[in-house]
């Protein structure tokens, strides 16, 4: 291990249109909230995600929804970046997948609703439903959609459905 370069870390760049921040009301000092985003963009596992959440709840207690938009788009990032997905932009209608894995990109999206485009090696356009086109929906549908394929990947079993931003 000595001299080794440490593996890059899995990470997609997320841009569907949702605002996510720390807010006064949760973490009211400035220096608090600075090093709760350091340790966020540190984050480069869904692990290290899941101990910051646990350690935000002890400190600060229950998170209000901008906290569990700004975790969901984290853990969002991460798990695109597992699946070999780069970007995930929205382009109405569609959202634009831009992957350097399109095997692992297709396990993610395995069961997405709506339709899948293939435009290229790289490019894949998803057309989700009217209903799912607010930002926050589409951001809580991405995310449960690639955590169950993450999960039943990892374990062979799907995971639990998440009905909210959790």
């Amino acid at each position: 291990l000595k001299n080794e370069a440490p593996p890059p870390r899995p990470e997609a760049h997320v841009d569907i249109g949702v605002s996510a921040f720390i807010p006064k009301t949760y973490i009211a000092s400035d220096r608090q909230r600075l090093e709760a985003y350091r340790r966020m963009t540190r984050c480069s596992s869904l692990e290290m995600l899941a101990a910051l959440k646990q350690d935000w709840i002890d400190a600060f207690g229950e998170p209000p929804r901008q906290i569990e938009v700004l975790i969901a788009l984290t853990e969002l990032r991460l798990l695109a970046g597992i699946f070999g997905i780069d970007k995930i932009i929205r382009q109405e209608p569609d959202i634009v997948l831009t992957v350097r894995d399109a095997m692992r990109a297709s396990t993610a999206l395995t069961g997405a609703p709506g339709s899948l485009r293939v435009i290229d090696e790289k490019t894949v356009y998803m057309r989700m439903p009217a209903v799912f086109l607010e930002p926050e929906t589409s951001l809580i549908v991405l995310r449960n959609l690639l955590r169950g394929n993450h999960d039943k990947s990892a374990t062979g079993v799907p995971a639990p459905a998440s009905a909210g931003a959790n």
